[in-house]
């Protein structure tokens, strides 16, 4: 996962694209995105297809704490 990214296109894009009806938040460009923020994401439900807003991270399920996420934005496997 990398550590920061951008979103910076207009949201008629995204209607366009993925055929949600509407924003149901405040459309801002994103410049610095950081894990722990909520982004834009495009989440189906019952076949529908809806903009919503997500929190960004990684948090394992043994987490005790979910600010472990925001330190965990170069996770790598080893096998």
């Amino acid at each position: 996962m990398c550590g920061r990214f951008t979103i910076v296109f207009e949201p008629e894009l995204l209607i366009r694209r993925f055929g949600v009806n509407e924003i149901p938040f405040e459309w801002r460009a994103l410049y610095n995105a950081a894990p722990g923020q909520k982004i834009p994401a495009i989440i189906e439900d019952r076949g529908e297809r809806r903009l919503g807003q997500l929190k960004w991270g990684l948090v394992p399920f043994w987490a005790k704490d979910e600010k472990i996420g925001y330190k965990m934005i170069n996770a790598t496997v080893i096998t």
